[in-house]
């Protein structure tokens, strides 16, 4: 099973596996998000006969194995394939095609740590307002106990995502929950992270599957009002924040942008 041996026999077997590049279609964002991209893992290097047996394949830092968009930064995270059932659906009810991520990977003697951190950097619009919609579960491996996702965008709070493995969670009925995270954009690009629980030092983690990521509304010179200023910057000032609400609303009137009152 996986999580209770010794992993340097696995990555031995590995080893002798030829590592193959996989590109089937990551998951659909609008365009207002850029290059956000391979939201259901199915972009990189890694061992596809790995994902067979034993069914998944650890990515680390720097490694050989990786996912197209994303960085494991730090930790661990486990690429799962046959290991547990992937979501059938999509965050949006639609057929799911892809594979999810164990984010406490599976640790060895030079890798001892298995929370894992993954983020990935994409272009956004200043000031406008993104949802990043994902699957999460817990890998029920470890037995009874909650795991604690933690999502986080620049410029943008941090907020944590709980799932509660109980006695009907299991590999085969993993229990896939959609979720979302809101974040303004401060600036140009964005980097979006996910984080396992440091807390939690077993190699059962949240369980993570299909991200994508939308703009749901572009600013308005509205926003300017009530103190929304405070939490705005300027594009034209090297995204540095407004002074006053009367510089927000130069800006958007300047800009052509929907005024303020609108």
């Amino acid at each position: 099973m996986k999580k209770f041996g010794n992993r340097l026999s696995v990555f031995a077997g590995a080893a002798s596996l030829a590592a193959a590049t996989v590109a089937l279609a990551a998951s659909p964002a609008l365009a207002t998000t850029g290059d956000f991209t391979n939201g259901n893992f199915t972009s990189g290097n890694f061992s596809t006969n790995a994902l067979s047996s034993p069914g998944y394949d650890t990515l680390y830092p720097g490694g050989s194995s990786y996912l197209d968009g994303w960085t494991v930064t730090s930790g661990s995270v486990d690429l799962i394939g046959s290991y547990w059932t992937q979501p059938t659906t999509d965050t949006s009810g639609n057929a799911y095609s892809g594979y999810s991520l164990d984010m406490n990977g599976s640790p060895d003697s030079a890798n001892p740590s298995t929370p894992g951190t993954i983020s990935q950097t994409f272009t956004t619009v200043a000031n406008a307002t993104y949802e990043v919609q994902f699957l999460l579960a817990g890998n029920p491996t470890c037995g009874l106990f909650t795991k604690t996702l933690s999502v986080s965008a620049t410029g943008g709070t941090s907020q944590s995502f709980s799932f509660i493995n109980t006695s009907s969670t299991t590999q085969t009925s993993m229990g896939w929950t959609p979720e979302m995270y809101t974040f303004t954009a401060n600036s140009a690009t964005t980097t979006l992270t996910f984080a396992a629980d440091t807390s939690n030092q077993s190699n059962c983690g949240p369980a993570l599957a299909d991200v994508t990521v939308t703009q749901s509304a572009s600013a308005t010179g509205a926003q300017c009002k009530d103190g929304g200023w405070q939490s705005m910057v300027d594009p034209n000032n090297n995204y540095q924040p407004f002074k006053n609400q009367g510089d927000c609303v130069s800006y958007y009137a300047v800009s052509g942008a929907t005024p303020i009152g609108s």
